[in-house]
Parts: C-alpha cells; structure tokens; sequence
C-alpha cells in the first residue's frame, strides 16, 4: 500500500533517534532534549501510520494478514515497540535510571519486527 514507505522511514527514525539518544547522553548531553523530541514525534508517526495501514487494507487482505501468526508479530511490534516507548519517553521515570537503555531496546526491536511483520505477512497474502 502507500502507507508502506511512511511507516518503514518512520519506524527507521525512531529507531536512529533512539540509538542516538542512548550514545548522546555523555557525549553531547546538550542534544539529548533535541533526539528526544525527534523520538517521540517519529513514534507517534509510526503509530499513526500503522492504524492507517490496517485501517485501508481490504477486509480479506486484512484478514490473511491479521488471522496468522504475523498479526501476532505486528501486535507485538506495534505494543511493544511503539506504545511502550511512547510511553516511556512521555514519562521517563516509569523505567527508572535505565529508561534510555529501555528505550533504545524497544524502539529498535520493535521496529525489527515490525519489518519482519510486514515483509512476512505481504508473503501469506
């Protein structure tokens, strides 16, 4: 679909902004507020891009796609690789002293699997 590149560009932001957070802290401290900000938005967009991929998809493709065990993959991905992230860098002291290791651990394994969702279920379909 046309949703495709926008929720894999923004998945790959997150992720990035992510692993430059996490590397930025001792280094550059200074543009830890600025990659924390990209973070969020580039979550936000890859949440919004993922309901709006599912929300267009044709009802029996939606249905191949979600009925299999890459729906489960995509559920995953989406909870915990976008939402919680989302939710940590909304408030960073639910994880504690470790919410950017936490943070960086979910955006990129979420993003991982969403690709791996996404490449596997185009081939049930």
């Amino acid at each position: 679909t046309t949703w495709l590149g926008a929720l894999l560009f923004a998945s790959g932001m997150a992720s990035a902004s992510a692993v430059l957070l996490l590397l930025s802290r001792s280094k550059a401290p200074e543009s830890a507020q600025w990659l924390h900000q990209l973070l969020f938005g580039a979550l936000a967009v890859t949440l919004v891009v993922s309901l709006g991929k599912l929300f267009t998809l044709d009802s029996e493709v939606r249905r191949l796609v979600l009925g299999n065990v890459y729906g489960v993959i995509l559920a995953v991905a989406l909870g915990l690789g976008v939402v919680a992230p989302l939710v940590i860098a909304g408030r960073p002291q639910l994880a504690g002293r470790y919410a950017a290791v936490t943070l960086t651990v979910l955006a990129v394994t979420g993003a991982f699997l969403l690709r791996v969702a996404v490449i596997l279920s185009s081939e049930a379909a």
